[in-house]
C-alpha cells in the first residue's frame, strides 16, 4: 500500500503593524487578520495612551506594546521626530517578538492596510515560502464610489498599479488626481513585505527589508496589500494633523512629496479646501470606475 501523505505542518503568519487609528478601526483591523489565518496579530502604538484596549486585554493571539519612554530607551537615539524611522524601529522589534513567539512569517504593514488572496491566504504564502524568504507585495489603494458610505476599512473598490497598455486610460479614469501623481498612486508605489522570521536584521526598511546575510526575494501577485488610506474624512484628516505635526516621513519621492504639500496647503487654507482635497484624491464617479474596471486599472474585492 502507498505510503500516507505527510501531514501539513500549519504555517504560522504574525502581523507586526505600527498605528494610531481609531479604536474602531483597530477591532476592525484585528477581526481581519484573525479571518484571513493571522496566528498572532503585533500592535505598535506610536502614541501610548492610545493604547488602553480593555476589549482586547485577554485575547491570547494580540500583543500590545504602547510605545513609550521605556520602549524608545531601546531605541538609538530615542524617539524619533520623523515618522517613517519610529515606524521601522517598531517593525523591527515586532519581527524579532514574531521569531520568538515561533511564527514562520511576519507581515510588516501599516495599520491602515490588510493583506487579501482570492482563496486561502497562508495557503498562498506557503506556495511561495520553499522558494522565498521575502515576499514582495504590490499596493492596491482604496477609492470611493460616487456617495460610498464612508466607514473605516468599508472601501470595495482598489486602484491597481498601471501598465504598458493601460497606462494610456489613466488621464481618463482618475482625472484631477494625476496633478498629484502621474500614475494615480500619490507616493504608494513599493508596497510592503511578508518575511520569513529567524533573519538577522539591524534595521528594517519598511518597504523591503535586508537582511544581513543574503536573502531570497520575490514579487508576488496572488497575495494583495490593499492600502486603505482614504479610511474616512475625520479619520483622514486626524492622521495628516499628526503627520504634520511631527515632521511626517523624512526624505520623500517628489510624487509624495507633492502630495504632502498639497495636504499641508489645504490644512493652512480652511476645512472646505481639506474636504475638496479629500474628494480629489479618493472620489470617482460611477463612469470613471466602470471604464478602470474594464481596462484593469481598478479591482472590486468583496473582503466579506
Amino acid at each position: 500500500m502507498p505510503n500516507p501523505p505527510a501531514p501539513v505542518t500549519p504555517l504560522k503568519l504574525a502581523i507586526c503593524t505600527f498605528l494610531s487609528q481609531s479604536r474602531e478601526s483597530v477591532l476592525k483591523l484585528i477581526d481581519h487578520n484573525r479571518k484571513i489565518g493571522a496566528d498572532h496579530i503585533f500592535l505598535f502604538f506610536d502614541y501610548p495612551e492610545e493604547a488602553d484596549f480593555p476589549e482586547i486585554a485577554d485575547f491570547d493571539d494580540v500583543t500590545i506594546v504602547a510605545c513609550d519612554d521605556t520602549f524608545w530607551n531601546s531605541c538609538p537615539g530615542g524617539r524619533s521626530d520623523v515618522l517613517i524611522k519610529r515606524n521601522e524601529f517598531a517593525l523591527l522589534k515586532g519581527y524579532q517578538m514574531a521569531t520568538a513567539a515561533g511564527c514562520d512569517f511576519a507581515a510588516l504593514i501599516d495599520g491602515d492596510e490588510l493583506l487579501y488572496a482570492k482563496g486561502n491566504l497562508i495557503q498562498a504564502i506557503r506556495k511561495h515560502a520553499e522558494a522565498a524568504d521575502i515576499l514582495r507585495l504590490y499596493p492596491y489603494e482604496a477609492i470611493l464610489v460616487c456617495k460610498d458610505k464612508r466607514d473605516e476599512f468599508s472601501q470595495t473598490h482598489f486602484k491597481a498599479l498601471p501598465n504598458r497598455i493601460n497606462r494610456a486610460f489613466l488621464r481618463w479614469t482618475y482625472g484631477d488626481t494625476l496633478a498629484i501623481s502621474d500614475d494615480g498612486f500619490f507616493g504608494h508605489l513599493s508596497g510592503k513585505a511578508i518575511v520569513r522570521t529567524g533573519l538577522t536584521f539591524k534595521h528594517i526598511n519598511v518597504h523591503c527589508p535586508t537582511p544581513e546575510t543574503p536573502a531570497r526575494t520575490v514579487r508576488i501577485k496572488d497575495v494583495w496589500l490593499l492600502h486603505f488610506d482614504c479610511m474616512n474624512f475625520s479619520s483622514w484628516k486626524r492622521k495628516w494633523a499628526l503627520r504634520l505635526n511631527g515632521k511626517a516621513i523624512g526624505t520623500m519621492r517628489d510624487k509624495r512629496k507633492r502630495q504632502f504639500t498639497a495636504i499641508e496647503k489645504a490644512f493652512q487654507d480652511d476645512e472646505i479646501a481639506l474636504e475638496n482635497l479629500y474628494e480629489a484624491f479618493f472620489v470617482l464617479d460611477f463612469w470613471r470606475v466602470t471604464l478602470g474596471r474594464a481596462t484593469g486599472l481598478i479591482r472590486k474585492v468583496n473582503l466579506s
